[in-house]
């Protein structure tokens, strides 16, 4: 595989379905700065590390629990050093996270581990004591989410493929926290059926070793920490379980306050709503009436606590709690409580001493939210860093598009507009006369008009509509003749839906639909080290990679 690979930076703006508030924050716009502490540069990074260095956090205990899950998970002896530094006081972290999804999930994960690899190796360079954290979300409860796939086949089309089904024989949600759940033995019926649908000169190997960390008994936490472990063997990744109950006893704390002023702080996130509302932009986790920031687990199921008038209560069984009581069980069995997502940011800067947190655009545009809460809590916030986003094209999909003069943007617009293209690159003759005749309409009408008007007022609108008419049959008859066009030329349609498939997989960011080991089986693992080499921290820009 090309190790130079050609890139290209495509705006964020020119990517679909990006949160403005995101957006405005990678342009650097001033009148947003006010929703965090500070910019993600070099010089506001290096600041905050000396900051946070001075602080105190548990890193001695963290770094024994960190020792003994690492171990578990098959790390190597990068990771061990790593997690000695850490356990020093002078340590800093870079920390980034994601579901722990089947077969890690979609390639955006390693993308964030990238990053905050590569982020936090140049802090290193520049005299901190920096090390890279993974905060795999285990506690998570959205089962649907990290269990589905999406597959390839039997041509270039990809597919979404729920594993539920096959893994437990059922599709109904639950709320039990995922890292905690086992593999069955069905595991691997999904392992075979996911990799015969991505043939490559890898794919063996790999689906060896999805195979080996997927093995039934498993939790879905233990088989995605096994594989990031393998996949970042050598760059020293630290990978950390929240579920972990010495962990839990260690932010006990920080769940007892969010009780205690549940209320007081869920008007303060309100008030920040409404402050991103009044500038035209919506928050990106909407605060309900009721809400706290705190689930409980309660018969081995995980249910965010609501406000009642006098107590607290889950909204699904209708079971009541005292603030008393649940106050007694954060001492007694902390091991029940998980942050929400607004407020895990905070207990992972309680635990670790974190200079930049590296996140997707929607977690850029909830940290904007969660300024007050850090206020609150005592904590510096730290830099807000994106993460790296890419799309990598191999050999063959970037000879096609340089062939017929494809871009990115071409493919979010969908076959038929990439066909036009590259119809139009290669004209035909009937095209031309279509287009010509769709002018001559148009001109032609525009200048009969004013006569007919001058003659009777109602012609007017007559004449609007005959346009219209016309103008809607020679499109249809183009449409028509692309169709044509496509049935006649079979290579067209395997190389147009080559390039679709592989730029925008079922209408969607290639990121975002397409797991890593489907790219690995196809391009091989040493597309990790091209990545890695490609990321560049500064570059808040996507990145589109071709080998």
């Amino acid at each position: 595989m090309n190790r130079s690979p050609s890139i290209r930076n495509l705006p964020f703006r020119n990517l679909p379905r990006q949160p403005e508030l995101f957006l405005k924050y990678v342009d650097g716009s001033p009148e947003h700065q006010s929703f965090y502490r500070c910019r993600p540069t070099h010089a506001a990074l290096t600041d905050t590390a000396d900051q946070v260095r001075r602080a105190s956090f548990p890193r001695q205990e963290m770094a024994g629990i960190l020792k003994r899950q690492n171990e578990e998970l098959g790390s190597s002896d990068a990771v061990q050093r790593a997690i000695e530094d850490l356990e020093k006081p002078d340590s800093v972290a870079v920390l980034t996270g994601q579901q722990v999804g089947l077969f890690t999930g979609p390639i955006l994960t390693i993308y964030k581990a990238l990053t905050a690899l590569r982020l936090s190796a140049e802090l290193r360079s520049h005299g901190f004591n920096s090390v890279p954290i993974f905060w795999m979300a285990s506690d998570d409860h959205d089962l649907a989410e990290i269990t589905r796939l999406t597959m390839q086949g039997p041509g270039p089309e990809f597919h979404a493929f729920d594993a539920r089904e096959m893994l437990f024989g059922v599709k109904e949600l639950s709320y039990r926290p995922v890292g905690a759940i086992r593999l069955p033995e069905t595991i691997q019926n999904v392992v075979a059926e996911y990799f015969a649908s991505f043939p490559g000169d890898w794919n063996a190997e790999l689906r060896a070793q999805v195979a080996w960390a997927c093995q039934p008994g498993a939790t879905f936490a233990e088989a995605f920490g096994r594989l990031m472990a393998r996949l970042f063997r050598d760059r020293g990744l630290i990978l950390f379980d929240p579920r972990a109950p010495a962990a839990k006893k260690l932010f006990a704390g920080v769940i007892h306050k969010a009780l205690m002023e549940a209320r007081m702080l869920r008007t303060r996130l309100a008030e920040r709503g409404q402050a991103l509302k009044e500038m035209g932009l919506g928050p990106q986790v909407a605060v309900l009436p009721r809400s706290t920031l705190v689930f409980l687990e309660d018969e081995g199921e995980r249910r965010l606590l609501l406000t009642g008038d006098h107590d607290f209560f889950f909204k699904e069984t209708g079971r009541h709690y005292t603030l008393e009581e649940l106050l007694d069980l954060t001492v007694a069995e902390p091991e029940r409580f998980s942050p929400n997502v607004l407020l895990r940011p905070v207990v992972q800067d309680h635990l670790f001493p974190t200079v930049a947190y590296v996140g997707g655009p929607a977690e850029v545009s909830y940290f904007a939210q969660i300024e007050p809460l850090y206020r609150f809590f005592s904590r510096l916030m730290p830099a807000v860093w994106p993460r790296s986003s890419f799309t990598v094209l191999d050999p063959e999909t970037t000879s096609i598009m340089e062939r017929y003069d494809l871009s990115l943007e071409d493919c979010f617009q969908g076959k038929h507009k990439v066909i036009r293209q590259i119809l139009r690159a290669q004209p035909a003759r009937f095209e031309v006369l279509l287009a010509e005749l769709s002018r001559e309409v148009d001109q032609g009408i525009a200048e009969l008009r004013p006569s007919l008007v001058s003659a009777e007022a109602s012609l007017g609108p007559a004449a609007d509509t005959v346009r219209r008419k016309l103008l809607h049959r020679v499109a249809s008859l183009q449409t028509k003749f692309v169709n044509f066009e496509m049935r006649r030329n079979s290579l067209l349609h395997r190389e147009v839906s080559q390039a679709l498939n592989s730029c925008y997989p079922r209408s969607n960011l290639q990121e975002r639909e397409l797991g890593a080991y489907g790219l690995l089986s196809r391009l091989g693992p040493s597309l990790l080290d091209t990545l890695f080499e490609s990321v560049d921290t500064q570059a808040f820009t996507h990145r589109i990679v071709s080998l």
